[in-house]
């Protein structure tokens, strides 16, 4: 007798071939200055990438995080809003664009794309992002989802943790990276590893130094007696969230600017959650990033470069927007 209907091991097999077929996506997260980009860019150039691309999305209308990630891979820029709502459906519309490039037939076996990488946004909602691309049509189909990295700041000095979105990120964490950790205490460490393990008891947890992951000694960390007291978070989006970018001149002064950035921040750190941007310097371009009151040191860019337009971008909560830019104008 002819059997019609397939063994369990036929079906399982044709499963198994068609999820291998699709192209795997990973969403790298973590909330303003948790060190993302820092993260890809070691991966980026510790490997080699032909067959991936990273999609990058930033909140601000000029993005800058996508200059640091060079050019061994294939990008695909997002700014001005986050995917997870307001730019959702042309993030969605990027991933078909990116599926139909890869199956149409010109394209050979070695060229195909077989991974995409998400850095969102420092304000996205990962969960939102992982519901949107499994419920569409065509993008469900099309993509398997390869899991969600949250980077959580070592150096948070509880400013922001507490804010809902973070939560919110290190819930739906496949892997917890705590980054900047050769910057922090062992007391600081202890501290974000608890408020990980807290939030998320199943995620992977690892440390992540310029970059490079290392094993954390769970043990030692969950032995520890610390006692670790969180506030209440409401889960929810954070709406109150503000971006705006700062035009400069090329003939801004450079100990003019950096006594306003002082200046700034001295008033605002505390409402400024991510400071970034381009700026001219007696050294030639260099790269500003602060969190919060913290601004890092500033990382000298290549002479292509050179003719950037200078700008800085700010994100916060509760500034007024207009003090600011009235307080830049000597800048100019």
């Amino acid at each position: 007798m002819t059997r019609l209907i397939p063994s369990l091991e036929v079906i399982a097999s044709r499963v198994s071939n068609l999820i291998d077929k699709r192209i795997k996506l990973s969403i790298v997260s973590g909330f303003l200055g948790s060190g993302k980009t820092t993260f890809l860019q070691h991966y980026i150039n510790k490997n080699s990438h032909d067959q991936l691309c990273i999609i990058v999305n930033e909140v601000g209308d000029i993005p800058v995080d996508d200059l640091l990630l060079g050019k061994k891979v294939e990008k695909y820029i997002i700014s001005g809003g986050c995917i997870c709502c307001d730019k959702s459906d042309q993030f969605l519309q990027q991933l078909i664009q990116i599926c139909d490039t890869r199956t149409a037939r010109n394209v050979s076996g070695n060229r195909r794309l077989e991974t995409i990488i998400v850095e969102t946004s420092g304000i996205s909602d990962p969960a939102a992002i992982y519901e949107s691309i499994m419920n569409h049509p065509i993008v469900g189909r099309s993509i398997t989802f390869d899991g969600i990295t949250v980077l959580l700041d070592a150096l948070d000095d509880n400013s922001f943790i507490t804010q809902a979105l973070i939560a919110k990120q290190l819930v739906c964490a496949d892997n917890i990276y705590i980054s900047k950790t050769d910057l922090a205490s062992t007391a600081s460490l202890l501290r974000i590893y608890k408020v990980a393990k807290h939030f998320n008891p199943t995620a992977i947890i690892k440390t992540c130094e310029k970059g490079v992951l290392k094993n954390l000694h769970a043990e030692k960390m969950q032995n520890n007696d610390f006692d670790l007291v969180l506030p209440e978070v409401q889960i929810d989006h954070g709406d109150q969230f503000e971006t705006f970018v700062i035009q400069l001149s090329e003939k801004t002064d450079w100990n003019t600017l950096v006594v306003w950035m002082s200046a700034l921040l001295s008033c605002h750190g505390k409402k400024i959650m991510r400071l970034k941007g381009i700026v001219n310097s007696p050294a030639g371009r260099l790269l500003i990033q602060g969190v919060g009151s913290n601004i890092q040191k500033p990382q000298i860019l290549p002479k292509q470069f050179a003719n950037k337009k200078c700008f800085l971008v700010l994100i916060g909560m509760d500034f007024k927007e207009v003090d600011i830019q009235q307080s830049m104008r000597f800048l100019n």
